[in-house]
């Protein structure tokens, strides 16, 4: 797992990755970490919301004293490790009682608890304090998690269903499903993020438990649905930009000649971009991110690109695609390979891997191009459609 670069919060370091980066581009970058759970929808009420001027619309809890009052009558019939947080979320889904709450994962960023009542499982990510005013910036300026509630359903999205926020000055929580103009959230914070339920693992995690062989199958699998995940992101004009296995659910097929569960998760950085535009926001994960993510220069849609390059060699070898553990010899390694010509990446990847497949490395080569010359994301998983079918 690789760390994320994150203005003013951060994960932990894991495996796969490096450890946190000081300071790109005059950002604080410091670890951050979310894994990504979810949960089946429920039948509530529906809200409304968005960034600058949005009616909310829909239910709301107001809770005068959140540690000590109950939401309603019926809040007492809940386990009591129920948070105020999950109580708000368990009465706007709604949920029946009684539910019981378990922690999944917890990061330094967000904890992941499952609520359940005998019929309805969610999990939910909740919000950690320290964290929570960058959220709400992110939510102001349509960023992050929330623009995942604008994402048409897809097969290889993990669906955002809603985004739990709360009024500071009388703690009163609203439950977000869709985003709509013209209401300022500024006095808003978001507290949790209610997501589709996945049964699957990380990618991360698979190929260490072995449900996962690193090699052809997997990358090209892997690879032709997050193709497809990342035009649909990329039709509604948002840019993901933390592609990476951490950041993939996946489950191997359940019998032979089924389809595998491949799943995009984690919006976190993801930004509104219309094509043609450009932003230059340093985020996403050092061994995966783009170079010029990384070095504070303008960066479009191209990124998702490169990101996509870097998962296809991993998922093939097994292994990362730079050598240094340590923070600032990985930004060089990144600088030193981003500058080689192509002949020279290739060599420096077979040194890695002599297996690894010609048609395989090509379009990896092709995706690690500058920006302009750089292989589209619809032209890669065009390519590889016909590597899996001349494969078969």
């Amino acid at each position: 797992m690789s760390t994320p670069i994150r203005l003013e919060s951060g994960l932990q370091p894991s495996p796969l990755g490096t450890n946190t980066l000081p300071d790109i581009g005059g950002a604080t970058i410091s670890p951050a970490t979310y894994h990504h759970y979810s949960v089946k929808p429920g039948s509530g009420d529906s809200g409304d919301s968005g960034n600058s001027g949005v009616a909310i619309a829909g239910r709301s809890v107001d809770l005068t004293a959140p540690e000590r009052t109950p939401i309603n009558k019926r809040a007492s019939c809940h386990s009591p490790s129920l948070s105020t947080t999950e109580k708000a979320i368990v009465q706007l889904l709604p949920m029946a009682e009684p539910v019981e709450s378990t922690k999944i994962n917890e990061g330094e960023c967000a904890r992941v608890k499952k609520l359940s009542d005998g019929q309805q499982t969610v999990a939910v990510k909740l919000l950690k304090d320290e964290i929570i005013n960058m959220e709400r910036k992110h939510l102001r300026e349509k960023k992050g998690e929330v623009l995942g509630l604008n994402l048409p359903n897809h097969p290889n999205i993990v669906e955002t269903l809603a985004i739990l926020i709360q009024h500071e000055a009388n703690n009163e929580y609203r439950l977000i499903k869709q985003s709509v103009p013209d209401f300022s959230l500024s006095c808003y914070k978001i507290l949790a993020c209610v997501l589709e339920y996945v049964d699957a693992s990380d990618l991360c995690d698979s190929i260490s438990d072995e449900k996962a062989q690193p090699g052809f199958q997997l990358a090209v699998d892997v690879g032709r649905k997050i193709c497809d995940a990342l035009m649909c992101i990329h039709e509604q004009d948002m840019v993901h930009r933390d592609i990476k296995p951490e950041n993939i659910l996946y489950a191997p097929p359940e019998a032979p000649g089924e389809e595998s569960t491949v799943k995009l998760t984690d919006m976190g950085f993801t930004k509104q971009l219309k094509q043609g535009d450009y932003t230059r926001t340093s985020c996403g994960t050092p061994d995966y991110t783009a170079p010029e993510i990384i070095f504070d220069k303008k960066h479009d849609h191209t990124a998702d690109a490169w990101s996509l390059g870097v998962l296809l060699f991993v998922l093939y070898t097994g292994g990362r695609l730079y050598d240094s553990d340590d923070e600032f010899s990985v930004l060089k390694e990144i600088n030193r390979f981003s500058q080689k010509n192509e002949a020279e990446k290739r060599l420096y990847m077979l040194s890695k891997d002599r297996s690894i497949s010609p048609e395989l490395l090509n379009i990896i080569l092709s995706l690690f191009q500058k920006p302009k010359q750089r292989m589209t994301v619809k032209a890669a998983k065009e390519a590889l459609d016909r590597l899996q079918v001349s494969k078969q």
